[in-house]
């Protein structure tokens, strides 16, 4: 999907872990060297965050 929408900005959530590591070098490899890296705070995490919203469905 970056290949093929080429975005300017991706933006992470606070907690995610998985692809970060090497993000920009495989961004420079493919061309997208501008493409800039946002991490976003937690909006309201001991409220929205995403498991305490999954037991509130099962609940």
């Amino acid at each position: 999907m970056i290949k093929k929408y080429k975005p300017a900005i991706i933006c992470l959530g606070y907690d995610q872990k998985f692809f970060i590591d090497n993000l920009k070098s495989e961004l420079n490899k493919i061309g997208l060297e501008k493409t800039e890296i946002i991490r976003l705070k937690a909006y309201y995490p001991q409220i929205y965050k995403s498991s305490k919203l999954k037991n509130k469905i099962i609940e």
